[in-house]
């Protein structure tokens, strides 16, 4: 059996009104329709999951958002789909989850002329596109051990410290334990925030005590 795909529960969708109505008014005041499957992984025959539920660029998420297809916005399903792993959606708190739906709404975006004015398809519906993230944190260890500060990998995550130290001082930073061997894979590093000149360094195969987990 493949992925199970099922239409998110009411809370949910209620969940997602609300973070759009609060951090996304002009896709609330528009009446942008953004729909919700919650996504099951793949299973063995012993119930463990074969591969992530949800894959955005190569790599495991928690949710991924995409526009509708013409055929869904004209038959007027929705404007807009996230899809969420249902698994990892159940473990999360609150907080995290209106964090996650925040997140994904960002991504989208009206589409305005030059008075500002949102611009329609020919059903009527609003415009839309996607914006990417402001950052993302890829990488291998191997290219960071050979080349160190001179790594591309360093360039995105300097990006980030500089921009997310100002608003996530604290929390950002947590204790992380060295995956298993087993259980690792190439592209997962570890990086820790120099306090002194905001220098990132770089330390492979140890465990530390104020990180960034990138994967």
């Amino acid at each position: 059996m493949g992925k199970l795909y099922r239409q998110a529960e009411q809370d949910v969708l209620e969940l997602l009104d609300e973070v759009m109505r609060k951090y996304h008014r002009q896709l609330s005041d528009e009446k942008v329709v953004v729909a919700v499957l919650m996504v099951h992984p793949e299973a063995d025959r012993s119930g463990q999951a074969k591969a992530p539920a949800v894959v955005c660029h190569g790599h495991s998420a928690l949710a991924k958002i995409r526009l509708a297809k013409v055929a869904e916005r004209v038959l007027g399903k929705y404007d807009a789909l996230i899809e969420l792993d249902a698994p990892a959606w159940t473990q999360l708190p609150e907080a995290p989850r209106r964090a996650l739906l925040d997140h994904e709404l960002t991504h989208l975006v009206l589409c305005c002329d030059a008075n500002d004015e949102t611009r329609e398809h020919g059903d009527g519906r609003p415009k839309r596109t996607l914006q990417p993230d402001d950052y993302m944190l890829t990488g291998f260890v191997s290219v960071v051990a050979r080349h160190g500060q001179h790594a591309p990998e360093g360039q995105p995550f300097r990006l980030c410290t500089r921009t997310t130290n100002v608003c996530l001082p604290s929390w950002a930073k947590r204790t992380v334990t060295k995956p298993s061997r087993e259980n690792r894979r190439p592209s997962w590093h570890w990086w820790r925030l120099d306090s002194c000149g905001g220098k990132v360094r770089s330390h492979l195969g140890q465990t530390l005590s104020r990180a960034y987990w990138t994967v």
